[in-house]
């Protein structure tokens, strides 16, 4: 490697430096909360402990959601012990490997200054739209945005970066199957890229790496080659068809994506709601982002190939936020990646401005370019404004978090044995079984969207009230149950139970109220037979 590679390389990761250590001062409070922010998070947690117990998410627990990130917890349960704390400090790096993706992704597109302010971007954007937690959404983003990263490496070398590219992207599906959804840009960028003018500042590819069909195997191999650990694992276990049924043939997945709960009305006001997001959580980038293609386009920039892949990779992840239509706050940082990188466009509304040809008063393109600038600021001067006021409320909220969970949990924990098992109905309580250490007797350890119907709200508006549904599989929880009956048994207020009179019977007949651990949000019942809480309640 020659000196001058060797000082580019050293300054790149000075520059990466600086930002990681902003990124860590943003991110680092979480560390200092063992309170689960984000009920998904409590789920997460619960498979990746039946994995350390040496049973299988899919097999026995009635999942819903993809499995990566079981995996990935239950791995930094075995490293660093059972702690949530730990969980919140390696997610914190695996969003700074996120934004090593971007950075070097953005250093394909625009060099030096545009992977800066690209990643400056994505390490001040994304913990809005993250919370600064480790549910679904910021597991996958590492591998979502290395894929597309690699992506762009394909397209300007060829070869075995699309084999990273398709791996990646399996890996991201592994964790939330909304990724899947940049799959269809990765095969028309493998097929058709090459018929695009490339680049200026690109080489020209040689025969082997221009080869759409052998860059199409190495794609696929890598798609491939993500998904094998984990079907080897089930396969390992005799269980390869409870994954391939759950994963993907997924019932009750493909209703939640259709919500044929509501009217069509509902679902144009809904999706109304994805698009003012944008404004209330992608404020920056999403305004940045538009302008700078705008003008890259208008312009008639050489760097259209790269403008049109990621625009499509911006509808695309917008495409997999919507589905479900839901919007959720979280949903927004799949977009973040698209938008960073079309803001440092070379031809856009950020680049140009920090070249000295462009501030030259002699040309006769000054006062256009002073209305770019001008207009450039304003719209990054009360976006800035916006996003800080999120970033400030998000990180005090971590700070500050408190979990009413935790402790009747404790108590619970006090007065049941390793053996004995509790039940939860209801989201608000999925966390009661870390905290008590105590497990669920059924694989149906939550009720939502397998007893009751899904949620519907977004960022704007609240859900329609969740309840029991009867055409479900409650037959199977009622058998568990009774067979095996939990020591304590916890409801929580936001998911109604009625109509599901075999479970109240059963409720009634064998357990009794504890109304000294029980509060606004939370009932707890001591089965009859099993002594009193010797704690007080707090």
């Amino acid at each position: 490697m020659n000196h001058s590679r060797l000082k580019s390389y050293a300054i790149d990761g000075a520059c990466f430096l600086c930002l990681t250590l902003l990124a860590l001062w943003y991110r680092w409070p979480v560390t200092e909360s063992n309170s689960f922010h984000n009920e998904d998070a409590a789920g997460i947690v619960y498979n990746a402990e039946l994995l350390l117990k040496g049973m299988l998410p899919y097999v026995d627990s009635l999942e819903l959601k993809a499995p990566g990130a079981f995996f990935i917890v239950a791995g930094i349960f075995k490293l660093f012990g059972r702690s949530l704390a730990a969980v919140s400090g390696v997610a914190i790096f695996w969003s700074v490997l996120s934004s090593l993706g971007i950075f070097v992704g953005a250093r394909q597109i625009s060099g030096r200054l545009g992977a800066v302010i690209a990643t400056a971007l994505y390490v001040w954007s994304s913990p809005i739209s993250d919370s600064i937690d480790f549910n679904y959404n910021a597991w996958m983003m590492a591998p979502y945005v290395w894929c597309a990263c690699f992506a762009l490496l394909g397209l300007k070398r060829g070869g075995a970066w699309w084999f990273a590219s398709g791996f990646c992207v399996a890996v991201s599906g592994l964790i939330r199957r909304q990724t899947a959804v940049i799959c269809p840009l990765l095969l028309l960028a493998v097929l058709f890229a090459q018929r695009c003018e490339r680049p200026e500042n690109w080489p020209p590819l040689n025969g082997k790496s221009a080869s759409r069909l052998r860059n199409f195997f190495w794609l696929a191999g890598g798609v491939v080659a993500g998904f094998l650990p984990i079907a080897l694992f089930y396969a390992a276990h005799g269980e390869l068809g409870a994954l391939i049924q759950n994963y993907v043939f997924s019932n009750i997945g493909w209703k939640y994506i259709g919500q044929s709960q509501l009217s069509f009305a509902d679902k144009w006001i809904r999706f109304g709601d994805g698009l003012l997001g944008f404004q209330a959580y992608l404020v920056l980038a999403f305004w940045l982002g538009t302008f700078s293609t705008l003008l890259a386009i208008f312009r008639g920039s050489s760097q259209r190939l790269i403008i049109y892949f990621n625009t499509a990779f911006f509808a695309l992840s917008f495409i997999g936020a919507a589905l479900g239509l839901r919007f959720f706050k979280s949903y927004y940082i799949q977009m973040l990646p698209a938008a960073v990188w079309l803001a440092v466009s070379l031809e856009g509304a950020v680049l140009p401005c920090f070249n000295r040809d462009f501030w030259q008063r002699p040309s006769p393109l000054f006062k256009r370019r002073m209305i770019i600038f001008a207009a450039t600021i304003a719209l990054a001067i009360p976006a800035i404004y916006k996003d800080y006021r999120q970033l400030r409320f998000t990180r005090r909220y971590i700070q500050h978090a408190y979990s009413d969970t935790l402790p009747v949990a404790q108590i619970i924990h006090q007065n049941t044995s390793p053996d004995e098992t509790i039940w939860v109905w209801g989201r608000w309580a999925w966390p009661f079984y870390f905290y008590t250490d105590r497990m669920s007797p059924s694989r149906q350890y939550k009720s939502l969207g397998i007893l009751t119907n899904d949620l519907t709200n977004t960022w704007k508006r609240p859900t329609i009230q969740t309840h029991f549904l009867p055409d479900t599989p409650w037959p199977e929880l009622m058998s568990d149950l009774k067979k095996n009956r939990p020591a304590y048994i916890i409801l929580s207020n936001n998911e109604l139970l009625e109509g599901f009179d075999a479970f109240l019977e059963f409720l009634d007949q064998d357990y009794k109220p504890v109304h000294r651990l029980s509060g606004r949000r939370f009932k707890i019942y001591r089965r009859k037979d099993h002594q009193s809480p010797k704690i007080d309640a707090p």
